[in-house]
């Protein structure tokens, strides 16, 4: 009986600290959704200084069903068992195809299909690739004024001003970990003039 009770205690222990370590980052990631540049910019605030991103362990039990030969409707049918989206957030083709698909606010699975035969693709390799999301919310119609989104990490991702609803003079958008990746120049929401974009050493 005493037996029973330790192990009873240890997997309640180790299930608790599973849960610790993979549980999200307690901030309002789901502010940075509202269509209130106040409200988003709080939320960012709070994110910046409470973000960390999941242990990738988090996905340890949904990995183990990822495996060479695995057709693209298992790999769509397994996303769909465990509640997530089977939208590519990023991918290209060519001789096999990459995509990724977005598994939380900062891993998403990257998966490398064969498509020799179009028809029937299936996977080669995958791996859990770290980049925090990117929340987009666009102003309203006939919104002037300055306009910022954000990165779940509470970062900037993009940000300028509106003229009329439409992009006017320069727009920034952000690599996640804050560094710039690029300045656009608008006049009435179109592209106009000078277009830079950014090493990761900052240089143009």
């Amino acid at each position: 009986m005493k037996r029973l009770i330790a192990i009873l205690i240890i997997v309640v222990s180790l299930g608790y600290c599973f849960y610790l370590l993979c549980k999200p980052a307690a901030a309002p990631t789901t502010d940075l959704a509202s269509p209130s540049q106040e409200i988003r910019s709080a939320a960012a605030k709070v994110l910046r200084a409470n973000a960390k991103p999941p242990w990738r362990i988090k996905w340890f039990f949904f990995t183990q069903h990822l495996k060479a030969g695995e057709s693209e409707t298992n790999i769509l049918n397994l996303l769909r068992s465990y509640n997530l989206s089977t939208q590519i957030e990023s991918g290209m083709g060519g001789l096999g195809e990459y995509w990724e698909f977005r598994l939380d606010d900062y891993w998403l699975l990257g998966v490398v299909l064969n498509n020799n035969d179009y028809k029937n693709k299936f996977l080669e390799r995958w791996k859990l690739v770290s980049r925090w999301r990117a929340v987009a919310v666009w102003p309203s119609t006939n919104f002037t004024g300055y306009w910022i989104n954000y990165y779940a990490n509470g970062n900037k991702f993009t940000e300028g001003h509106y003229q009329n609803g439409f992009r006017s003079g320069a727009f920034t958008t952000y690599e996640p970990d804050g560094l710039k990746n690029s300045v656009w120049h608008y006049d009435g929401g179109k592209a106009n003039g000078m277009w830079m974009q950014y090493f990761p050493s900052g240089q143009i």
